[in-house]
């Protein structure tokens, strides 16, 4: 879902999504599915941030899914996320569902 800068915006900590909702979801069910996920990052000045980005699932095993980035990130992002682009394969589990975009 590349979508233009015009398009993104701040939500605050009460309106933000909120993840759990889709815990029991059958994950095999999901593949091809859109997921919105939430990631800790920093703004540019160093405070907090989740940015909510989209996933498209590839696969589900063991409880796990893997799927890739379908957004191009804005936040600072350090650790296992540093580099992180639009593109890349992210593994995540069901409780991190915030919201869901079936086929």
């Amino acid at each position: 879902m590349n979508e233009p800068a015009s398009n993104i915006g701040f939500v605050c900590d009460d309106h933000a999504p909120k993840p759990g909702k889709f815990a029991d979801a059958d994950p095999t069910k999901l593949i091809g599915s859109y997921c919105k996920l939430g990631f800790q990052c920093k703004r540019p000045d160093g405070s907090p941030l989740v940015e909510h980005m989209w996933v498209i699932v590839q696969e589900a095993e063991n409880g796990a899914l893997r799927g890739q980035l379908d957004n191009d990130p804005i936040g600072v992002y350090e650790g296992d996320f540093e580099g992180l682009a639009c593109g890349d394969t992210i593994e995540f589990k069901l409780e991190g569902i915030e919201d869901l975009i079936s086929p």
